[in-house]
């Protein structure tokens, strides 16, 4: 059993009342936050980040140590076939690989904590499967290294695209990012995609976890989420979109602080769980402009003016920028 600390006990008790005491502030009390600047990359990159352009959310300053020779992942509670596996059996199954974007729940709006990866593992639904689910078995509870835990009822986690990633972007993944596992389940927000797993318990109890306990949402289902990435160049401004389980459907860009819209171009991806790049050419020459974008889904909805927080479901309101054209 892992004991907290002064440090830790500290953080959760402060942190605990925070939302009560901070109520219209987005809430990211003590956690430790690597976010790039927002800073322009080249469009045709933007498809994938590096891992030093991938956000890092932790609630520690720094991530745990962890040998690969020693780690090791349990499954327990209610599996009819409790087991142990080491590092080498991890990585002697069977690999899928695929594209996913996540966000982090606590990112405001046009914030840098999202960012897209191409993630190798294997699928969560076969080890379950193996290690055979209990008939009362409602959720898993995910601990990690460091003192964090979340849970995710079961039924979302039967999906074919929900995994255990141990490569991100053809290469093992960092410290930072998890190593030697980590969850990554399309459409939830990073909260919902715990790193440096070491155990799983099936439970019936409706367990909530270290975030959750704070008041933050237990589905942590992603909003819409646009953001202006690059300033306006050879008149053409850009960005991305995501929602998740939705496809986005259109983005329009407003030039005069939302008084009127215009289509944007779109780059479609073939899933939803992928953001999309979008670009828009605009006819002013010179001048003050304050570039304002908004996102509608494959649904129908569309961002709007009064979901600017994230507490504590995380945002979804336009991304609004000003920029100078000489």
């Amino acid at each position: 059993m892992k004991f907290l600390n002064r440090r830790h006990f500290l953080r959760i008790s402060i942190a605990g009342i925070a939302p009560l005491i901070l109520p219209f502030k987005n809430f990211r009390l003590f956690s430790s936050i690597n976010v790039p600047k927002r800073k322009i990359i080249p469009f045709d990159k933007m498809k994938v980040l590096s891992a030093k352009e991938f956000y890092v959310q932790s609630i520690d300053e720094k991530p745990p140590k962890i040998e690969s020779k020693k780690w090791r992942l349990s499954l327990d509670g209610l599996f009819k076939n409790p087991m142990t596996l080491n590092y080498d059996q991890i990585m002697a199954r069977e690999s899928v690989t695929q594209m996913t974007s996540l966000a982090c729940i606590g990112n405001e709006v046009g914030g840098q904590q999202i960012g897209n990866a191409r993630w190798t593992g294997f699928r969560l639904r076969g080890l379950l499967e193996e290690a055979g689910l209990g008939e009362n078995a409602k959720k898993i509870i995910f601990y990690c290294e460091d003192i964090y835990s979340t849970a995710i009822e079961i039924q979302s986690l039967l999906n074919d695209n929900v995994m255990l990633a141990y490569v991100m972007n053809e290469k093992p993944l960092t410290r930072e990012h998890g190593f030697p596992l980590r969850l990554i389940i399309p459409g939830r927000y990073g909260m919902k995609n715990p790193k440096w797993l070491r155990k799983l318990v099936a439970t019936e109890e409706d367990y909530r976890g270290y975030w959750e306990n704070f008041g933050w949402s237990d589905t942590a289902e992603l909003q819409i989420i646009t953001r202006i990435d690059r300033k306006v160049e050879n008149h053409i401004v850009q960005g991305v979109a995501l929602n998740g389980k939705n496809k986005i459907d259109k983005i329009d860009v407003s030039l005069d602080g939302g008084q009127s819209w215009n289509e944007a171009n779109i780059e479609q991806t073939e899933s939803s769980y992928v953001w999309s790049l979008w670009s828009f050419e605009i006819g002013v020459t010179k001048g003050k402009i304050e570039v304002v974008c908004r996102a509608t889904n494959e649904q129908g909805e569309t961002q709007d003016e009064t979901k600017r927080l994230a507490f504590p479901s995380g945002a979804s309101a336009p991304d609004r920028q000003k920029f100078r054209i000489l």
